[in-house]
């Protein structure tokens, strides 16, 4: 009898252990925080370093759950094409360890109680704006993926709402302010979703996945998009700057990122292959939370 009730026990805790492990993948959990950062992000820089911890909190963990709701529906939606791909066949849905309604039930929940805590402890602004995400990532660019290579313009407006939704949190109004800090996000979406595309060409191109800007994106042509768009980068980085919002020296540090950034992607358009590629994703990845930092530091100890 003991020895029955501990092997119930263990088989208990591992199916609470993968259970967890499930709902983690589901979520994208690495992704969802983020997102929930580049909210932070927005949120700091609103309001110079403030903070109302009531209206911080529900920012955070609304977001959150705004975001595992969007990423739940995304993996439900695209659960048959999952399947095919190495990178993605293991996750909790196509791999049948989770049904189609589990992740659909948890993505419904997790997002009304996510647009409730937004809704209540900011304001409708800033709930209007996530549920805004939230819809244009499930409902147009989930599916647009398959048909149009348009997808990645579309996809790119929910991919930088976010530093604009923790903007709302504080201001709850409209700015020409919130324009020029969601084009350095929204213009930055391109050269790091095509370098994700580049590395994944093959599972892309087998499931017919349209985020290429060319079927072959392993070519001097997605090279040059890829170039050319960190390069307008650049410019519009400095937006904040030259319409007075921050200052010289924010604009400096941003400058000389965006010039990384850069060279990272002439780098793969000087020699296409995947290590370059990955130069250019890093860059992205680094690139982004540094500019949003820099932003918040020029609001907290220069403004």
């Amino acid at each position: 009898m003991i020895i029955e009730n501990t092997t119930y026990k263990l088989s208990f805790l591992e199916m609470t252990i993968a259970k967890i492990r499930d709902y983690n993948q589901l979520v994208k959990m690495r992704l969802s925080l983020l997102v929930v950062f580049s909210s932070a992000m927005g949120y700091l820089y609103a309001s110079a370093g403030s903070i109302n911890w009531s209206v911080f909190i529900g920012l955070l963990i609304g977001g959150f759950l705004v975001t595992a709701s969007s990423n739940a529906f995304n993996q439900a939606f695209e659960k048959d094409i999952d399947a095919k791909m190495k990178r993605t066949k293991e996750r909790p849905v196509p791999s049948g360890r989770m049904s189609f309604m589990e992740a659909i039930a948890f993505g419904t929940f997790v997002g009304f109680i996510g647009f409730i805590l937004l809704f209540k402890l900011t304001n409708p602004a800033c709930a209007f704006m996530a549920s805004l995400a939230l819809i244009s990532y499930v409902f147009l660019y989930t599916p647009m993926k398959r048909i149009t290579h348009l997808a990645t313009f579309v996809g790119a407006i929910p991919g930088a709402l976010p530093f604009a939704i923790g903007w709302f949190a504080v201001t709850g109004i409209f700015s020409p302010e919130i324009i020029y800090l969601f084009l350095i996000q929204f213009v930055w979406q391109f050269p790091h979703t095509w370098a994700i595309a580049w590395l994944l060409r093959d599972d892309y191109n087998k499931v017919n996945i349209k985020l290429n800007p060319f079927r072959n994106s392993g070519d001097k042509r997605t090279a040059y998009y890829i170039m050319i768009y960190t390069l307008i980068l650049i410019p519009v980085s400095l937006m904040p700057f030259l319409y007075s919002y921050t200052h010289w020296q924010s604009a400096i540090f941003i400058l000389l990122l965006g010039l990384y950034f850069l060279k990272t992607s002439y780098n793969l358009f000087k020699q296409q292959n995947d290590k370059k590629a990955k130069g250019v994703l890093i860059g992205s990845i680094v690139y982004l939370p540094l500019v949003q930092i820099v932003l918040v530091l020029d609001k907290v100890f220069i403004s």
